[in-house]
């Protein structure tokens, strides 16, 4: 998933479900032993998957912006996130690198976060992992091998077979126990302990590939086979039920125009942090419900369409308005709010729910409408004008900025 110039992975067969946040392998682990650039799995995959390798490096581009890095991933990542792996590739490099990661994890404390680590052989970075270790969602594991030290006393160690010191849980979905890591849950836990790991299989690749960048079909086929082999034969698929839980209700009208959702959301517009909100509207723009999709930070809050969405389909919409406030009292739109509803505008035409308005509101009562000021961003990527980088075109006449209270005039 890219959004927002962050590449997240969103799972796959051994880890499950799970969003993950990968770097470039090798130029990003200062604590990598020769056995381990020997023996990385990541660095094969990387040759193998030129669209991994592309993504990894824009990756890195983002966290080399310490502040940036931690907007957008506290802006793109869903408020309700159960776990995310730190690092499928790639490791901590910098002690900026993991305040980073210290402050976004601070900022889900419901969430389980986990990582493997070899940077903790590097003394400049020890004191930084130490405090990201200490939050209580963090788990963080020393990775060693049969070259390296053992793991500083009191943290997790993740070992390898064939390493004659290691000890503890033998890693349960390598040996087919269950189907991914989160279904394990071993190393999320704050009670548990070291985990033991396979040494991945994955195949040898070519210098054709290593040099060019191109993906062979045979030795791809061989990675397929080898991960198949440590899946086992069946296991319990979970049966979900979804439905719409009501919080609580707010009293308004039909909806007609930019002042009735500034109106409905004066709670939104007061509040000390960015809020994004989704109404959904009947076929008569009746509200049908709202929903409150992300909370960010004092200047920020980004959303994927597929949080927009969600409330939508399951209250059978016919259409939806954003709105979300900006606590600085300003009402003009950033680029990522053009990027947003652009987004959302063209997610809406292929689930045949339109995006009818975004609306920015301040603390003040005054809101700007996308709708009055700038239709162009709500109109499908057909029928958009390619006039700017946001995929909006940029609006040449001066915006009025309108007021929620009718009653008032703003100069």
């Amino acid at each position: 998933m890219r959004l927002f110039g962050v590449s997240l992975g969103e799972g796959n067969a051994k880890v499950g479900q799970i969003y993950t946040f990968s770097l470039p392998s090798h130029t990003t682990c200062p604590g990598a032993s020769r056995w381990c650039l020997e023996h990385c799995y990541a660095h094969r995959y990387e040759r193998l998957r030129s669209v991994c390798r592309q993504a990894y490096q824009r990756n890195l581009v983002l966290a080399q912006q310490p502040e940036e890095f931690v907007r957008v991933m506290t802006g793109v990542l869903p408020r309700i996130l159960p776990s995310m792996r730190i690092h499928v590739s790639g490791d901590f490099h910098s002690r900026v690198y993991v305040n980073a990661w210290e402050r976004i994890a601070t900022a889900f404390p419901q969430t389980r976060f986990w990582t493997y680590t070899r940077s903790w052989v590097v003394p400049d970075l020890l004191g930084s992992l130490e405090r990201l270790r200490a939050l209580a969602n963090v788990q963080v594991f020393a990775s060693t091998d049969p070259t390296m030290s053992l793991p500083p006393s009191g943290w997790r160690g993740a070992f390898v077979q064939t390493d004659p010191r290691a000890s503890g849980m033998q890693c349960r979905q390598q040996h087919g126990h269950v189907a991914s890591c989160l279904d394990c849950g071993y190393c999320f836990r704050q009670d548990a302990g070291s985990v033991v790991f396979l040494i991945h299989e994955d195949p040898p690749v070519s210098p054709g590939i290593e040099e060019h960048g191109v993906e062979e079909e045979r030795p791809r086929e061989r990675l397929k086979e080898r991960r198949t082999r440590h899946e086992p034969a069946e296991y319990e698929v979970p049966v979900f039920k979804l439905q719409l839980v009501q919080e609580s209700t707010v009293k308004t009208g039909p909806i007609t125009t930019p002042g009735d959702v500034a109106a409905m959301l004066t709670d939104v517009a007061s509040a000390d942090r960015e809020q994004m909100v989704a109404v959904f509207l009947s076929t008569k723009h009746w509200p049908v419900g709202r929903q409150t999709v992300s909370i960010g930070t004092l200047n920020a809050s980004l959303a994927h369409p597929r949080e927009v969405f969600k409330g939508a389909l399951l209250s059978n919409a016919h259409g939806l308005i954003l709105a979300h406030n900006h606590p600085s009292g300003s009402v003009s739109p950033s680029q990522d709010d053009d990027r947003i509803t652009a987004a959302i505008a063209d997610a809406g035409r292929v689930l045949n729910v339109s995006l009818l308005d975004h609306v920015i509101l301040s603390p003040d009562g005054r809101f700007y409408s996308y709708r009055e000021e700038k239709p162009e961003c709500l109109k499908t990527e057909r029928g958009r004008p390619e006039q700017s980088p946001t995929g909006c075109a940029s609006a040449t006449k001066a915006r009025t900025i309108r007021n929620a209270n009718p009653k008032e005039t703003q100069s």
